[in-house]
């Protein structure tokens, strides 16, 4: 048994590769609150100091809920309310609030048109 244990892990690495846990290659043609939340952190990412540093939270610590942080403000846009933690520039973890409006028109080009931090 004690054997078994380190082939059951590499099974695991190797099922995951060669599954279908990737992002789909082709947008979506009706994007949900997970897509905007998904493209508000990464627009949120980008504007960061340190955007390597950037922590969302996970399903195991500090959840942020799609359907929760995000709502439709018309077709195809949203507004997004959150918060990361990251790196400033003296390279010590700060908790920033954010709220971000992102839209698409095609589900493929995502645009910010608002960035507030708190």
């Amino acid at each position: 048994m004690k054997h078994l244990a380190p082939l059951v892990g590499i099974a695991g690495i190797a099922w995951f590769y060669v599954s279908d846990w990737r992002l789909p290659s082709s947008p979506p043609e009706n994007p949900t609150e997970a897509d905007a939340w998904v493209m508000a952190k990464e627009l949120v990412r980008q504007n960061l100091k340190s955007p390597s540093s950037a922590d969302f939270g996970s399903p195991l610590k500090d959840y942020q809920d799609p359907s929760k942080a995000c709502a439709s403000i018309e077709p195809r846009a949203w507004r997004c309310k959150g918060w990361v933690d990251s790196q400033n520039g003296f390279g010590a973890m700060m908790r920033t609030e954010f709220e971000v409006v992102v839209a698409t028109s095609d589900g493929a080009r995502w645009e910010l048109r608002e960035f507030v931090t708190k």
